[in-house]
């Protein structure tokens, strides 16, 4: 009883000791993201979320099996459920500029801006982060993220640029598949492109719920 009164009090207090961040949270559904690219219909940030975390939901238990425990995978959860939540101020900001200025911060030797605009202006999710940041299952967040952006822009995209950013989109998540084999060989991270498998080669009309089913079990 004590562990659980505990994780309800960790998903809790952070929204509570940050009530704005409640607001953040009902507009992601009018925050859309893709703006560099063509596509037949708007993301939102809100369903982007989602899919994150569901895929997290999936992936976790398959990959690490007991080896984390419950109070880390909520937090895990809640990270996954909140992790761009920044852009409900800031709008979509395309991976190419972020990849830029990261790449420039650590060249020049200086603090990444956006990481410190994020700390100052929602708090509670840098505290989440920095609580799971060293674990093994903190990637699987940018794991789904890149999952989604593959699915969404495959299914969704218009055109040939659309296309050569689906393959880059493709190549980075494989390249965070094999990081991640090398880093932590002792977890099943062939899991990743199962999930990915069924995911693009459902039937448009037929969701494979049975692949889904023994992934999830």
């Amino acid at each position: 009883m004590e562990q659980i009164k505990q994780m309800e009090e960790t998903l809790t207090e952070s929204f509570l000791d940050h009530p704005a961040a409640v607001s953040l949270v009902a507009r992601t559904g009018h925050v859309t993201r893709w703006h560099s690219v063509v596509t037949n219909r708007d993301q939102t940030l809100a369903e982007h979320h989602y899919l994150v975390t569901m895929y997290v939901v999936i992936m976790v238990d398959k990959i690490f099996g007991q080896d984390i425990k419950p109070d880390k995978k909520l937090l895990l959860f809640q990270y996954a459920m909140n992790h761009d939540l920044f852009e409900v101020i800031s709008g979509d900001i395309p991976s190419p500029f972020k990849e830029a200025i990261t790449s420039y911060c650590k060249d020049a030797n200086i603090g990444n801006p956006l990481d410190d605009i994020e700390m100052k202006m929602i708090p509670f999710l840098t505290t989440i982060k920095e609580q799971i940041k060293h674990e093994p299952f903190f990637p699987l967040v940018k794991i789904a993220d890149l999952l989604d952006a593959c699915v969404f822009i495959k299914a969704e995209g218009v055109g040939p640029h659309s296309k050569k950013v689906a393959e880059g989109l493709e190549q980075k998540l494989q390249k965070r598949i094999d990081d991640l084999i090398i880093s932590f060989p002792e977890y099943a991270w062939n899991k990743i492109s199962d999930l990915y498998e069924i995911l693009l080669e459902q039937d448009q009309s037929k969701v494979k719920y049975e692949q889904l089913a023994d992934l999830i079990i």
